[in-house]
Formats: C-alpha cells, structure tokens, sequence
C-alpha cells in the first residue's frame, strides 16, 4: 500500500472531524481525545490551532476554564497560525480571564 504525503494532514483533520461529532453529541471526553489526537498527529499550523481552540471550547462547554486557558495561549503562541484563528483565540482568553 502506498502511502500519500498528505496522510498525517488528513489524519488530523479526520480526528477533528470526528471530534467535533462527539462533541455535538455531548460525549466530550471522547471529543477531548480525538482533539488531542489530532494536535499530536498536525502538521500544519492551522490543524494544531483548530485542535487546540476545539479542546478550549470543549473544556469552556464544561466550566472548565483553567483546563482551556493553555491551549488558548499555545494557539496564541503558534507560529503561523491562521489570523482568524489567532484572533479568535485571544477573544476567548481575554473573555476567560475577564470572567475569572
């Protein structure tokens, strides 16, 4: 079987989709993994942004707003990330730390 360059970008962007199924579903546990699994598996810079905000929005779904604060600042952080993506990362953080 040959194996497509593109594999591990498609893999992310599977475990996002996948992710953000069981999140609509209310499984969020299972949508967390899927989401961390597809930061792990990224390789670009917009996959590990959407991995990352989807984790925080999870977590914030939640009440959980100190789990979500890190992957806000490491979507914040992340070179080349998408410039919508970026601001929407720093309007969550500056939401969180206003609500704190």
């Amino acid at each position: 079987m040959e194996r497509s360059s593109s594999r591990p970008k498609d893999l992310a962007k599977a475990y996002n989709t996948v992710g953000d199924k069981f999140r609509q579903a209310g499984q969020q546990d299972k949508a967390l993994s899927l989401y961390r699994k597809g930061a792990k598996t990224a390789t670009e810079a917009g996959d590990i942004a959407y991995s990352n905000l989807s984790i925080a929005v999870t977590y914030l779904s939640q009440r959980m707003s100190k789990e979500a604060l890190p992957y806000l600042e490491s979507t914040i952080k992340l070179p080349n990330c998408p410039p919508y993506m970026l601001a929407q990362a720093k309007q969550i953080l500056a939401a969180v730390r206003k609500a704190d």
